[in-house]
């Protein structure tokens, strides 16, 4: 047996496997490009669905839309709880009483 010296490509035995061609078969690239096609599309239609919420948002918030009413009754023809509930605190406020029609 005679040994050989390690070549600048690889060992004396042939090339290094870092060297050696990888062949990937058409089936696994497939898969890969389908993988990242899918996750464009999904990535793309999610960002297309947060722009069209946006959108609604922005809409809604520049048309300043109000959702009060009021109604103004008059104090006598005002409907008012048949049981009302008291906290412990039994004491009236006269002054606030005193504006009213009760005196006390």
């Amino acid at each position: 047996m005679t040994a050989t010296a390690p070549t600048a490509n690889g060992t004396a035995n042939g090339p290094s496997p870092s060297e050696v061609p990888v062949r990937v078969s058409k089936a696994v690239r497939a898969a890969k490009y389908l993988n990242k096609g899918l996750k464009f599309f999904v990535l793309t239609f999610l960002v297309l669905v947060l722009l069209v919420q946006a959108i609604k948002c922005l809409t809604k918030f520049c048309e300043y839309p109000t959702f009060i009413s009021t109604y103004i009754a008059k104090q006598q023809d005002a409907e008012f709880p048949v049981v009302t509930v008291c906290p412990r605190n039994t004491s009236y406020k006269k002054d606030v009483l005193r504006v009213g029609r009760w005196k006390m």
